[in-house]
C-alpha cells in the first residue's frame, strides 16, 4: 500500500500479482486508476507504506538500487521520434 506525504487516501490499497519470468506485463486504465504509482513503487523510486515487493523471490529493499533499477524498462504512449515536420 502506498500514500503521498500526509494524504489520508491510498493511491495503492492492498496490490497483489505475479509475474512470470520472461513475461511482459502492460498496464492500462484510466486517469488515476494507480498506473504510475505502480511504476515507481516496483524500482523503489518511492518506498511502500505496507507490504513488501519480492523479486525473484527476493524483498527489493535487500538489492542495490543500480542492480533493481536494471530490470525494468518503460514504453512510454507518447513517443516522439522528431519534433518537427519531415519536411
Amino acid at each position: 500500500s502506498l500514500r503521498y506525504g500526509d494524504n489520508q487516501h491510498y493511491a495503492l490499497k492492498n496490490v497483489s500479482f505475479s509475474v512470470k519470468p520472461g513475461e511482459k506485463v502492460a498496464l492500462v486504465g484510466r486517469s488515476g486508476g494507480g498506473k504510475t504509482s505502480l511504476v515507481n513503487v516496483l524500482p523503489r523510486f518511492y518506498d511502500l507504506e505496507q507490504g513488501v515487493i519480492l523479486l525473484d523471490g527476493v524483498d527489493v529493499r535487500a538489492v542495490t538500487l543500480n542492480s533493481l533499477r536494471a530490470q525494468f524498462s518503460l514504453v512510454s504512449q507518447d513517443i516522439v521520434l522528431f519534433n518537427d515536420t519531415i519536411y
